[in-house]
């Protein structure tokens, strides 16, 4: 059983904490801080430790995790089945996947959202069409285009035309980079259209599926890193797109370049080492239940990932807390530090006189305020002019803090924040990969697989083309 302490401290000038026991203030007045069980009295949410998580899928028995449904045995022996696996061909098939060809289905990418003027550079002999196909115009490879709107017309180089246009390389054997957008080289087509949301110009890169992942796995992870960990991102990443593929039909496209959806610097980010671990993985997604799971991903988990209910408030069952490898690039430690007088006018409950949090553990943790991984759920701050509760997402955003495993100090006016991780936590922890990868992977190439059922627990690997 884990001992059940509570972070509580008495702010006032010149206090120092320490725990457990009593805090001396600067005026020499005694400082009581709080155990567990006398909160539990006005916060019995926080007396969870030793019972099962809001899903009830896990209970503390000498120490160790297990799963009350015996899953944990399950596991286990799948580990063993992978280990010592055949390469085997997962034909299940996903419904509504447009089969295009070995490059998988087109997938646009909103490049720009609503811009007045946009400058597009041709690397190739290319051409404008309508949506229809009709060629409008011919363009010379390096002939530089400027792109503006009037009301639904899109005007290329002051020549108006009724949007959408679509810009295409004349020879469709052009396969690598054939225009310059924001500075980043593109592969595929690039449409322009007038912008649904304001008077300016949408810019989007429409390509296969496989070439978009090219620009995706250098942009979200280190070219550098062991193969499997570069495949494993490619599988999540195709996994991500899929499953959000039509999430931003409202302006447009499919997916951002952004962390809105996944990082894509298109050609100009492309690797050898990136690129092979699209194509040795080609086709391949994640699925639970035979569909496409939502292959969230963060940089790093700190150490431990997230209960998906204690992060998004829904249980998903394949985004389960796990225990990671105990490196310092996993761990990712941090710091930062708030004023009193910051923190008492953020919050607006007066003077600050306690805050009331579980202290920070090594996982799996069951307390109320915090989550599986020791994420912060909820904490509670004490003012003379009342209590305030804010969830610990909300805090991480309002002082801009990496993630949300993270623990209190005190010293003079500063509140001092010690944290982990860089991310939500949920999901596969993309530094978790690489570390994992580094110590196991050898001469098997398919250990990026084990790596996936290590962070999305009961799925399989499944290819779609």
């Amino acid at each position: 059983m884990m001992k059940k302490t509570a972070l509580v401290m008495a702010v006032c000038l010149g206090l120092t904490i320490s725990f457990p026991g009593a805090v001396r203030a600067a005026n020499g007045s005694t400082i009581k801080v709080v155990s567990m069980d006398e909160l539990e009295k006005d916060y019995p949410e926080l007396g969870n430790s030793g019972k099962p998580d809001l899903n009830g899928s896990q209970t503390v028995d000498s120490g160790k995790v297990k799963k009350a449904d015996k899953s944990a045995e399950k596991n286990n022996k799948k580990k063993k089945e992978i280990k010592n696996r055949k390469k085997k061909d997962n034909s299940q098939k996903i419904r509504n996947v447009d089969k295009v060809n070995n490059l998988g289905p087109d997938i646009s990418v909103g490049l720009i959202n609503g811009k007045v003027l946009v400058p597009i550079t041709g690397l190739v002999d290319f051409k404008a069409v309508d949506l229809s196909g009709n060629e409008l115009e011919t363009y010379d490879a390096g002939t530089i285009l400027t792109v503006t709107r009037d009301g639904s017309n899109i005007y290329i180089n002051e020549n108006d035309y009724s949007g959408p246009i679509i810009l295409k390389a004349q020879d469709d054997k052009d396969s690598g980079a054939a225009f310059i957008v924001k500075g980043n080289k593109y592969r595929g087509s690039i449409k322009l259209l007038p912008s649904p949301q304001n008077a300016g110009v949408t810019v989007v890169n429409v390509l296969p599926m496989e070439e978009y992942l090219y620009g995706v796995v250098p942009s979200e992870s280190v070219p550098t890193w062991k193969p499997n960990a570069l495949r494993a991102q490619a599988v999540a990443a195709r996994t991500y797109a899929l499953k959000h593929k039509n999430g931003f039909k409202s302006r447009g496209y499919d997916v951002t370049d952004t962390t809105e959806s996944q990082v894509y610097n298109g050609y100009s980010a492309e690797t050898k080492a990136t690129n092979d671990a699209v194509d040795s993985t080609a086709g391949e997604i994640i699925t639970y239940n035979g569909q496409p799971i939502d292959a969230v991903f963060s940089a790093s988990a700190g150490g431990y990932t997230e209960n998906s209910e204690n992060v998004w408030g829904q249980v998903i069952p394949y985004l389960r807390g796990v225990k990671e490898e105990d490196t310092p690039e996993v761990k990712q430690a941090w710091t930062s530090k708030v004023s009193l007088d910051t923190l008492q006018k953020n919050l607006g409950i007066g003077n600050l006189q306690e805050i009331r949090l579980s202290r920070l553990t090594s996982g799996p943790m069951f307390t109320g305020d915090r989550g599986v991984s020791g994420r912060v759920k909820r904490i509670i701050f004490v003012g003379s002019n009342g209590q305030k509760t804010i969830t610990g997402d909300n805090f991480r955003r309002l002082f801009g803090l990496k993630s949300t495993m993270f623990d209190f100090d005190l010293e003079g006016n500063t509140l001092m924040i010690y944290g982990y991780g860089w991310g939500h936590g949920l999901g596969m922890s993309q530094w978790g990969a690489e570390a994992m990868a580094e110590k196991h992977d050898k001469d098997d190439d398919d250990y990026y697989k084990d790596i996936l059922s290590h962070y999305y627990t009961d799925t399989e690997i499944t290819k779609i083309y």
